[in-house]
């Protein structure tokens, strides 16, 4: 199961809902226009290296985890 684009939408929704922001206030944070956040939260973007290292340090976390398989609630 290598579905890097599904784990991105899940992961960067899990990571952003659990700051507590909003789209709005994430794609202020990354630089990153409100319509791409919400591309890459749903599934549909091909972001390039650079708008996945702005998510990334935005959320605080690593490439690897933002588009690494979402972790399960224990």
């Amino acid at each position: 199961m290598d579905d890097i684009g599904g784990n991105l939408a899940a992961n960067a929704r899990r990571l952003r809902e659990a700051r507590g922001l909003s789209q709005q206030r994430m794609a202020a944070l990354s630089g990153i226009p409100r319509p791409t956040w919400a591309s890459l939260e749903s599934g549909a973007a091909n972001p390039t290296l650079s708008v996945l290292s702005r998510a990334a340090a935005a959320l605080q976390v690593s490439i690897e985890e933002l588009i690494g398989p979402p972790r399960t609630a224990a």
